[in-house]
């Protein structure tokens, strides 16, 4: 019984490690995009494909088996579209908010029997920003209000050290008031009047 039971362990482990070998799963993948933006969904893969599905919120919208030649088209909107040539991409022309909604794309190939992988898109207006942008805009702000002040505070304190060295540069030009200018105006006229006294009494004397 014990050996039964450790058998079954085993296959059990086996299938289960041949289906994780066996499946590639991608996780989802969020876009955010304005209204009336043209995007393309494109579903990665290398080797030969086998079989294709598309799907919106579970719903089959488009099946593309190359190897019978067989396609299914469902598109939930007419300005969805996917071209025979390159089934990997799903092309969704001026989005609206109609839109938004998980999409997912399943692919087997030779190399790889299952591969899926999913989109999760959101539809904003056209006149409006994303969260995201309004947050890069408040930082912005804030790091612009920031440079701005500490620009303010600099030329502040360089025009206050400009009026220090200007009061120092006026402190030894002090005897140039007008006072001091009447002082030495005074003292001029004093030596010329003396100066013409000593001339006249000397031209007194002289003549004696």
């Amino acid at each position: 019984m014990a050996r039964v039971s450790t058998g079954l362990l085993g296959v059990g482990f086996c299938l289960a490690l041949l289906s994780c070998r066996g499946t590639d799963r991608i996780m989802a993948i969020h876009l955010i995009e304005p209204q009336g933006k043209h995007i393309s969904l494109l579903c990665n893969t290398s080797g030969n494909l086998s079989n294709i599905k598309w799907e919106k919120e579970e719903t089959l919208i488009f099946a593309y088996s190359p190897q019978i030649l067989e396609t299914k088209t469902n598109f939930t909107s007419d300005r969805m579209s996917i071209d025979p040539a390159t089934p990997t991409m799903l092309l969704i022309s001026n989005v609206q908010e109609s839109d938004e909604g998980i999409y997912t794309c399943h692919i087997t190939t030779v190399e790889v029997p299952f591969k899926t992988q999913t989109w999760n898109l959101t539809v904003y207006p056209d006149d409006n920003l994303p969260p995201q942008q309004h947050i890069y805009i408040i930082i912005f702000t804030s790091v612009g209000i920031f440079i701005i002040l500490i620009s303010c505070g600099i030329l502040c304190i360089y025009r206050i050290k400009k009026k220090q060295n200007a009061s120092t540069l006026q402190q030894p030009n002090e005897s140039r008031t007008p006072e001091h200018l009447d002082q030495r105006q005074d003292q001029r006229i004093r030596r010329h009047q003396s100066s013409q006294y000593f001339e006249r009494y000397n031209s007194v004397y002289g003549q004696l």
